[in-house]
Protein backbone atom coordinates (compact mmCIF):
# COMPACT_ATOMS: atom_id res chain seq x y z
CA UNK A 1 0.00 0.00 0.00
CA UNK A 2 1.28 3.45 -0.92
CA UNK A 3 0.75 4.74 2.64
CA UNK A 4 3.49 2.34 3.67
CA UNK A 5 5.81 3.51 0.89
CA UNK A 6 5.15 0.68 -1.56
CA UNK A 7 2.71 0.39 -4.47
CA UNK A 8 -0.05 -2.21 -4.21
CA UNK A 9 1.20 -5.74 -4.88
CA UNK A 10 4.69 -4.39 -5.57
CA UNK A 11 6.15 -7.90 -5.62
CA UNK A 12 4.26 -8.75 -8.82
CA UNK A 13 6.07 -7.59 -11.95
CA UNK A 14 3.31 -7.90 -14.58
CA UNK A 15 0.90 -4.89 -14.48
CA UNK A 16 -1.95 -6.97 -15.92
CA UNK A 17 -1.60 -9.49 -13.08
CA UNK A 18 -1.53 -6.61 -10.60
CA UNK A 19 -4.77 -5.14 -12.02
CA UNK A 20 -6.46 -8.56 -11.89
CA UNK A 21 -5.36 -9.06 -8.27
CA UNK A 22 -6.53 -5.57 -7.25
CA UNK A 23 -9.96 -6.34 -8.71
CA UNK A 24 -10.27 -9.78 -7.15
CA UNK A 25 -8.78 -9.22 -3.67
CA UNK A 26 -10.29 -7.40 -0.75
CA UNK A 27 -9.00 -3.86 -0.29
CA UNK A 28 -5.90 -3.58 1.88
CA UNK A 29 -6.29 -2.57 5.51
CA UNK A 30 -3.82 -0.32 7.26
CA UNK A 31 -2.23 -1.64 10.46
CA UNK A 32 -3.06 -0.11 13.85
CA UNK A 33 0.19 1.86 13.75
CA UNK A 34 -1.70 4.46 11.70
CA UNK A 35 -4.17 6.79 13.42
CA UNK A 36 -7.84 5.74 13.46
CA UNK A 37 -8.72 8.91 11.55
CA UNK A 38 -6.28 8.13 8.72
CA UNK A 39 -7.35 4.50 8.57
CA UNK A 40 -10.98 5.61 8.32
CA UNK A 41 -10.13 7.99 5.48
CA UNK A 42 -8.23 5.34 3.51
CA UNK A 43 -11.01 2.82 4.12
CA UNK A 44 -13.56 5.26 2.68
CA UNK A 45 -11.32 5.69 -0.41
CA UNK A 46 -10.73 1.98 -1.04
CA UNK A 47 -14.32 0.76 -1.11
CA UNK A 48 -14.69 -1.36 -4.28
CA UNK A 49 -18.41 -0.75 -4.61
CA UNK A 50 -18.81 2.80 -5.98
CA UNK A 51 -22.07 3.17 -4.07
CA UNK A 52 -20.18 2.53 -0.83
CA UNK A 53 -17.12 4.63 -1.76
CA UNK A 54 -16.97 8.23 -0.51
CA UNK A 55 -17.21 10.95 -3.11
CA UNK A 56 -14.93 14.02 -3.18
CA UNK A 57 -17.33 16.16 -1.15
CA UNK A 58 -17.53 13.59 1.62
CA UNK A 59 -13.77 13.08 1.62
CA UNK A 60 -13.15 16.83 1.85
CA UNK A 61 -15.37 16.88 4.95
CA UNK A 62 -13.63 13.88 6.51
CA UNK A 63 -11.90 14.62 9.82
CA UNK A 64 -8.55 13.52 8.35
CA UNK A 65 -8.73 16.45 5.92
CA UNK A 66 -10.39 19.00 8.20
CA UNK A 67 -8.28 18.06 11.21
CA UNK A 68 -11.26 18.47 13.52
CA UNK A 69 -11.20 14.95 14.97
CA UNK A 70 -7.43 14.91 15.41
CA UNK A 71 -7.41 18.21 17.29
CA UNK A 72 -10.32 17.12 19.49
CA UNK A 73 -8.56 13.83 20.23
CA UNK A 74 -5.32 15.64 21.01
CA UNK A 75 -7.13 18.19 23.17
CA UNK A 76 -8.92 15.40 25.03
CA UNK A 77 -5.62 13.61 25.72
CA UNK A 78 -4.03 16.86 26.90
CA UNK A 79 -6.93 17.54 29.22
CA UNK A 80 -6.71 14.01 30.61
CA UNK A 81 -2.98 14.41 31.28
CA UNK A 82 -3.52 17.78 32.96
CA UNK A 83 -6.37 16.39 35.05
CA UNK A 84 -4.23 13.43 36.10
CA UNK A 85 -1.38 15.77 37.09
CA UNK A 86 -3.78 18.01 39.00
CA UNK A 87 -5.30 15.03 40.81
CA UNK A 88 -1.82 13.74 41.65
CA UNK A 89 -0.82 17.13 43.05
CA UNK A 90 -4.07 17.36 45.00
CA UNK A 91 -3.51 13.87 46.41
CA UNK A 92 0.04 14.79 47.51
CA UNK A 93 -1.17 18.02 49.14
CA UNK A 94 -4.03 16.14 50.77
CA UNK A 95 -1.70 13.49 52.15
CA UNK A 96 0.64 16.18 53.51
CA UNK A 97 -2.31 17.96 55.13
CA UNK A 98 -3.58 14.69 56.62
CA UNK A 99 -0.16 14.00 58.13
CA UNK A 100 0.00 17.52 59.52
CA UNK A 101 -3.54 17.18 60.90
CA UNK A 102 -2.72 13.80 62.45
CA UNK A 103 0.34 15.26 64.18
CA UNK A 104 -1.66 18.26 65.37
CA UNK A 105 -4.48 15.95 66.48
CA UNK A 106 -2.06 13.89 68.56
CA UNK A 107 -0.72 17.04 70.22
CA UNK A 108 -4.21 18.39 70.92
CA UNK A 109 -5.43 15.02 72.15
CA UNK A 110 -2.52 14.73 74.55
CA UNK A 111 -3.11 18.29 75.76
CA UNK A 112 -6.87 17.74 76.09
CA UNK A 113 -6.32 14.46 77.91
CA UNK A 114 -4.06 16.18 80.40
CA UNK A 115 -6.56 19.04 80.93
CA UNK A 116 -10.00 17.37 80.80
CA UNK A 117 -9.36 13.64 80.92
CA UNK A 118 -9.18 10.77 78.44
CA UNK A 119 -12.94 10.78 77.60
CA UNK A 120 -12.78 14.35 76.24
CA UNK A 121 -9.68 13.49 74.20
CA UNK A 122 -11.37 10.40 72.77
CA UNK A 123 -14.53 12.34 71.81
CA UNK A 124 -12.40 15.01 70.15
CA UNK A 125 -10.42 12.38 68.22
CA UNK A 126 -13.62 10.66 67.03
CA UNK A 127 -15.00 13.99 65.80
CA UNK A 128 -11.82 14.80 63.84
CA UNK A 129 -11.71 11.30 62.31
CA UNK A 130 -15.33 11.71 61.20
CA UNK A 131 -14.46 15.02 59.54
CA UNK A 132 -11.47 13.39 57.83
CA UNK A 133 -13.69 10.60 56.45
CA UNK A 134 -16.15 13.18 55.13
CA UNK A 135 -13.29 15.04 53.46
CA UNK A 136 -12.04 11.83 51.80
CA UNK A 137 -15.54 11.12 50.45
CA UNK A 138 -15.73 14.66 49.08
CA UNK A 139 -12.37 14.30 47.31
CA UNK A 140 -13.38 10.94 45.82
CA UNK A 141 -16.64 12.41 44.49
CA UNK A 142 -14.74 15.35 43.00
CA UNK A 143 -12.37 12.95 41.25
CA UNK A 144 -15.31 10.92 39.89
CA UNK A 145 -16.99 14.06 38.57
CA UNK A 146 -13.75 15.19 36.93
CA UNK A 147 -13.52 11.90 35.02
Amino acid sequence: MMAQGKPPLYRLSDPIVVMREVCSQAPPVLPDTWSPVFRSFVDRCLQKDPAQRADCTELLRHSFITGLDASAESKSRSQAVLLEQENSQLRLRYEAQVKLAQDRLAQMSNSLSAQRGPAAALAFTDHVLSLTADLEKFIEKKAQIAQ
